[in-house]
């Protein structure tokens, strides 16, 4: 519509969003075209008093080599068994840009020959910018200083992109908290000739959905490689000296978040029984938060196979944990109020809660 984009809604006071260019402040001349597909806009100031951005170039196809690639379909996941990552149909970032939003100047960062770069973050106070290169032996974590952009690898080949970002900013900037590859994983799990058994599925009874999804387990050797190529072991990686300090023991990790305060982590572990019908997401998992040594502190939900909830539905209990922002250690979590269906009538359908304390 003209004039920009309103929205009429009975809980919102919110005027039409203008289009008058004088608010918009360019940060290039018009003669000088880039052609970017991902902008990081710093949240603290640069060392050169002014505002930062991180502008990241891409390929526009993926090349006929990429798309060779060999994949792995388990449980609803696309895996790169050459690259411990999850399989591209799109190379990363090329090319990563710093520009001084007042003035223009821009700086190169020095990015590894053949660039192939994800997971661009911003260090807490600004200084810093961390990304990963995936290259044909695996994923690495690179750090560049914003003052001069300059950029080293912290790491070799060794982090686990399976299940997306491997690596977080501890809150304080002196770490980071990262997915690896457990270090005595050892060699793929060799489909046996000979078949173990009959593949046995039961219905006790009741009557549930029955959503279609990609990409399942099929069979006991796919859970072998489903295990294989998504365990993790957390670890401390120190952002000076690349050091890396095991945090736990290996499991399967569908989340793990460094608190505010920075003593604790989040964890999402996935568990068995798998099952054939339902992707890694509705797999049962363990809700937990660990100190940074990798020990349990509590335990927040065993939340269990989501096959019975209703289509386009949600699951019953707690669900969606996150850390509470400004807290020293609190969680947030979602609770459905209509029984996990969306179609069922209610006056309200989801509750938001605080599950732990700062006292943790």
């Amino acid at each position: 519509m003209a004039g920009g984009l309103s929205v009429d809604h009975p809980d919102y006071n919110l005027a039409a969003y203008p289009d008058d260019p004088s608010l918009f402040t360019p940060i290039q001349n018009e003669d000088d075209t880039i052609d970017i597909t991902g902008a990081f806009l710093s949240e603290r100031a640069s060392l050169l008093n002014g505002r930062l951005l991180l502008l990241a170039e891409r390929p526009g196809m993926p090349t006929i080599a990429d798309l060779s690639q060999p994949m792995l379909r388990l449980a609803g996941l696309r895996i790169s068994p050459a690259t411990n990552g999850q399989f591209q149909t799109s190379r990363g970032f090329t090319a990563l840009t710093l520009r001084l939003v007042d003035s223009g100047v821009a700086r190169p960062v020095r990015v590894p020959d053949g660039a192939n770069l994800d997971d661009v973050q911003w260090a807490p106070d600004g200084r810093r910018i961390a990304f990963t290169n995936t290259t044909e032996s695996g994923i690495a974590l690179w750090i560049a200083e914003t003052a001069t952009g300059e950029a080293r690898a912290l790491t070799g080949p060794v982090l686990n992109g399976t299940l997306g970002d491997p690596c977080h900013w501890l809150p304080d900037g002196s770490a980071f908290l990262c997915r690896v590859v457990p270090a005595d994983r050892g060699a793929p799990p060799a489909e046996s000739r000979i078949p173990t058994g009959p593949i046995v599925q039961r219905n006790e009874g009741g009557v549930v959905p029955a959503p279609t999804f990609e990409d399942l387990l099929a069979s006991p050797h796919d859970e072998a490689l489903f295990e294989y190529y998504t365990t993790s072991q957390l670890a401390l990686v120190d952002a000076a000296s690349g050091a890396i300090t095991p945090v736990g023991t290996p499991a399967i990790f569908l989340g793990a978040d460094p608190a505010p305060g920075g003593r604790f982590v989040l964890v999402q572990r996935v568990t068995r029984p798998y099952s054939y019908q339902l992707t890694i997401r509705e797999f049962r998992q363990e809700i937990e938060v660990w100190t940074l040594k990798g020990e349990r502190v509590i335990t927040l939900a065993s939340v269990p196979l989501a096959d019975h909830v209703p289509l386009d539905g949600v699951r019953t209990g707690p669900r969606a944990f996150e850390w509470r922002p400004g807290t020293e250690a609190s969680v947030l979590y979602v609770e459905a109020l209509d029984g996990g269906d969306n179609r069922r009538p209610a006056t309200d359908t989801s509750r938001v809660a605080s599950g732990i304390s700062n006292s943790v």
